[in-house]
């Protein structure tokens, strides 16, 4: 299966983030190296659909997705400090009209 690397930000010489898009488009990914990428750990929230990453440090990232709540897409942004092990969620207010 190919990939493509939509975002790419080492933070260090040795600490980096990287989002990857699968061929399929059906899926993507988040991933954290911590030895300049000859390793890379997926660190994904679990049922999100990936948006948009933004890494801060070698231990802090930003995320914008979509997360299924109700059978319904709401807009969320996530925030992890520990190399994405957990990862904080703030669903976005959307008012209906």
């Amino acid at each position: 299966m190919d990939i493509k690397f939509t975002t790419l930000q080492m933070r260090t010489d040795k600490f980096g983030w990287a989002g990857i898009q699968y061929s399929n488009k059906e899926k993507q990914a988040i991933l954290y190296t911590e030895d300049s990428g000859l390793t890379w750990d997926i660190v994904n929230p679990l049922n999100t659909i990936i948006l948009s990453i933004y890494p801060i440090d070698s231990k802090s990232c930003w995320l914008y997705g979509l997360t299924k709540v109700n059978h319904k897409l709401i807009p969320t942004i996530f925030y992890t400090n520990d190399r994405g092990n957990k990862w904080n969620e703030l669903i976005l207010p959307i008012k209906e009209e």
